[in-house]
């Protein structure tokens, strides 16, 4: 099943598929988005607004489409995927980094209004992961990357995978509001170029 998350129809049909075939919604993991970089004085509008939309916009519409029916069982796990950028800039990627702040911002904002209804929010910010593709900045080296992370490797998808296992299991029913920074250390060190 295909879903466009900038689409509240597109949304609302999916999700009611889910629930048709499951009867429920236990976790969600807001997952999709976007990355395209250019300089802000010339980064073109569309492009900001696909970014936004895919990355932000899709976050709140998914999150709040759920939200009906894990309120109805008194009980869901919402884990948004934020980025590096939702704490630190990096030039070049304003509209990546304006969207992955905002998700921090949503996931603080829904956490504290859902939780009543048993419904947990939290992030998680992912570092450099290999996904085994290079750099989109081509003068950033592997070698570069690796110098600005202490525990000296690249992420891998399963470092992520276990800390979202973490937050949709009963483990984390404490943690509410809550970004997890997954980064090897990459914050802590500071940035590059």
């Amino acid at each position: 099943m295909n879903i466009d998350v900038t689409d509240s129809k597109s949304v609302s049909t999916g999700i009611g598929k889910v629930i048709k075939k499951f009867k429920k919604i236990d976790v969600l993991i807001n997952n999709s988005g976007i990355f395209k970089m250019g300089e802000s004085l010339s980064f073109a509008e569309k492009d900001w607004d696909k970014v936004l939309e895919t990355n932000l916009k899709g976050c709140f519409l998914m999150s709040r489409g759920v939200f009906p029916y894990m309120k109805e069982n008194q009980f869901g796990k919402i884990i948004n995927i934020g980025s590096l950028l939702s704490h630190s800039a990096f030039p070049n990627r304003a509209a990546y980094g304006a969207s992955k702040t905002g998700v921090l911002g949503l996931t603080r904002t829904l956490a504290i209004e859902w939780i009543k209804d048993g419904v947990y929010v939290n992030s998680i910010s992912p570092g450099m992961i290999d996904i085994g593709r290079e750099h989109p900045s081509k003068s950033v080296t592997e070698s570069k990357i690796l110098s600005k992370i202490p525990i000296k490797r690249l992420g891998k998808p399963k470092d992520i995978a276990k800390v979202a296992l973490f937050l949709a299991s009963e483990d984390s029913n404490y943690i509410v509001g809550e970004d997890i920074r997954v980064d090897g250390g990459w914050l802590s060190n500071g940035y590059f170029e």
